[in-house]
């Protein structure tokens, strides 16, 4: 009793307020709402932020969003690992953990994702179909998904009016199949620092209008880009795309060039 007078009883509470996810509390449950093993499951807004790694040793998510309440995850530096790994830049081949998506949502979801490391699942590192405005992607590392019929960050938005989608400093690499699908109604992505390299397909599909400055797309199997969207791209950099073809490095139908949109190894189509 004495001890519960003098310290927090409730769920466990990591820096600046923010609910902790870690590897011990995923085994019995971090917060209310959230059931004993993976997935961890966020069912109320708010700041949740990781304080270890977080393995998914079992054939399940890792973290689930079920709110469309905004919800902030700070990864902490750490990594959320499904167990899988890949070989070769592009990538050939993977072999399969226990994890089957990284972070994802059944329902709508107002999201900020940032700060750490997302690797190894069977379907997708980040799998978000039902995204509100405003959500944000912000320094991350995206890497060696398994699965060929899955993007490693697979977006796409919800309703009917206009929305706006972040990418910042986001890092997309050595994945089985597509870097990037972003997708949506009525959806713009502003995408700021972005390297996407080494996937075994398209590095970003594009099924929505970008914006996209201070970029590079590099040895992957596919297009750099793919997209019959209106793109606007700038400060940006392509290099060994399409199986190392010294042309066709991006498919855009319509793009608008604000300078500095380098093909290192071939002519910009």
């Amino acid at each position: 009793i004495l001890i519960c007078l003098t310290a927090w009883c409730g769920p466990a509470a990591a820096s600046e307020g923010a609910l902790e996810i870690n590897q011990d509390c995923a085994e019995s449950g971090c917060f209310p709402g959230d059931a004993a093993g993976f997935p961890v499951t966020l069912t109320s807004g708010g700041a949740y932020r990781l304080t270890s790694d977080l393995a998914v040793s079992t054939a399940s998510n890792g973290i689930v969003i079920q709110t469309a309440s905004k919800v902030d995850v700070d990864l902490g530096g750490f990594t959320l690992s499904g167990g899988g790994t890949c070989t070769d830049t592009p990538v050939t081949a993977c072999s399969a953990g226990n994890g089957l998506n990284g972070v994802t949502s059944p329902s709508l979801a107002h999201v900020r994702l940032h700060n750490g490391t997302i690797r190894g699942f069977a379907s997708s590192n980040v799998q978000l179909s039902q995204l509100l405005d405003g959500s944000e992607f912000e320094d991350l590392l995206l890497t060696e998904s398994v699965a060929v019929g899955f993007a490693s960050m697979s977006l796409s938005t919800t309703g009917t009016t206009g929305r706006t989608v972040l990418l910042r400093n986001v890092t997309v690499s050595r994945n089985r199949n597509v870097g990037i699908i972003a997708s949506g109604t009525t959806t713009h992505y502003v995408i700021d620092g972005l390297v996407v390299s080494g996937n075994g397909g398209i590095g970003a599909s594009l099924n929505q209008s970008a914006t996209i400055r201070g970029a590079s797309f590099h040895r992957n199997g596919g297009f750099g880009i793919s997209t019959t969207q209106v793109i606007a791209l700038g400060n940006t950099s392509f290099f060994g795309n399409n199986g190392g073809s010294t042309a066709n490095q991006f498919s855009i139908t319509t793009l608008l060039n604000m300078g500095g949109v380098v093909c290192e190894d071939a002519s910009c189509p």
